[in-house]
């Protein structure tokens, strides 16, 4: 059996048919205790998810508790402050901090410095490689890999500058002879 009809509308109406992880439109509820390992298909067992959420999270056991947690807030939060006396919604922002928090794997970020390149060439490469993946990839780990066609003394000022990005990064440097 699944979710009645009269959950699925409870649950949508209390994240205010909202994605309690991304905040994104459009969701499905989800069994955070599936069905199979004898989930319920009460209020309590259901967590609205788009469908992106569904597809990364959904099927993964360890981010049941997290999923229910976010689920909890999201509710608490729509019903203190999002929704008005009448009954309205006030505007809903997405949250760029929930998006791939729930993540376990990270990402990978590579440049080759070449030995023509300036310092002020290979760091501002370096600088906007980090920064697009900020922005487009929030609370992910990132791995950088730095490829240095140079001397030991220009590695060691490109590794300075990339620890002064204010991201964590972990450095990997491939020596070419």
């Amino acid at each position: 059996m699944s979710f009645t009809e009269k959950v699925k509308l409870e649950a949508k109406r209390k994240s205010a048919f909202r994605c309690v992880v991304c905040r994104e439109p459009f969701v499905e509820i989800h069994h955070i205790i599936p069905q199979e390992e004898g989930g319920p298909d009460t209020l309590d067992n259901a967590a609205p998810l788009c469908s992106s959420c569904h597809d990364l999270y959904g099927g993964n056991p360890y981010k049941r508790k997290q999923i229910k947690q976010m689920r909890d807030y999201w509710f608490e939060l729509v019903e203190n402050t999002i929704m008005t006396n009448d009954g309205a919604l006030l505007e809903i922002e997405k949250d760029p901090y929930f998006l791939n928090s729930l993540k376990n794997k990270g990402i990978a970020l590579y440049h080759v410095v070449f030995e023509n390149e300036s310092f002020e060439e290979s760091a501002q490469m370096i600088f906007e490689i980090v920064r697009t993946a900020q922005k487009t990839q929030p609370n992910l780990n990132r791995a950088l890999y730095l490829d240095i066609v140079d001397t030991e003394t220009k590695m060691v000022v490109m590794i300075m500058t990339c620890l002064n990005c204010k991201d964590t990064l972990f450095l990997v440097i491939c020596y070419h002879f």
